[in-house]
């Protein structure tokens, strides 16, 4: 991982180049967004550290992004930083370009921070994409590989709060399922998804 909060410049470097690339890839396949984690503050990078570093590598991208027509967009997860909506709110106007949105994980924020229907009423029309996935509320298990995630509609999120504020919202994006690896890629699992996704949108 080279993230463009990185303390030294040739890091940070990297990291620029290989966002610049997924922009470029992303207009080749005709996609309209890229999914971007900005930074991570811990390892001696403070938050403040990593709110500057990671907006001044950004801003330099914009003018690519906006020529090629594809967004970049900002992903809730693990990482010590950005743990509330607001300041997700904060991160987004300090950029302030319309070529910089968010990814929104709804799974992520489940034992982080407010819920994810809180999320979703701060960020509005800033989000540009959604990850799909549940999240427990109970002590995560350190004998479980990967992190244990329960499946869709087993967790603890409060979908029909969430799809309320979605529609409240105006969203009408892309709903990208996000499932842990152990969970065998088969015809009798993907059809179980599709189902529990369905049964989430409809709720």
């Amino acid at each position: 991982m080279k993230p463009l909060s990185a303390p030294d410049e040739a890091t940070r470097k990297i990291g620029f180049d290989g966002l610049v690339h997924s922009l470029q890839d992303a207009h080749a396949y005709g996609a309209t967004s890229v999914l971007l984690v900005p930074g991570v503050a811990r390892n001696g990078v403070t938050y403040e550290q990593c709110f500057a570093r990671s907006i001044e590598e950004i801003k330099k991208a914009i003018p690519v992004a906006k020529d090629l027509g594809v967004k970049i967009s900002i992903e809730n997860v693990g990482n010590d930083f950005i743990n509330t909506p607001e300041q997700a709110m904060e991160y987004l106007d300090a950029i302030n370009s319309e070529w910089v949105g968010w990814h929104f994980d709804i799974g992520n924020v489940g034992r982080r921070g407010p819920v994810a229907e809180k999320w979703i009423q701060v960020l509005g029309k800033r989000i540009v994409r959604l990850h799909i996935k549940d999240y427990s509320a109970a002590p995560a298990d350190p004998a479980a590989k990967g992190g244990a995630r329960p499946k869709l509609l087993d967790g603890d999120t409060h979908w029909p709060e969430v799809m309320d504020a979605l529609d409240k919202a105006g969203y009408s994006g892309w709903a990208i399922s996000e499932q842990p690896g152990n969970q065998a890629a088969d015809v009798t699992t993907a059809r179980d998804l599709a189902q529990r996704m369905d049964r989430i949108f409809a709720s």
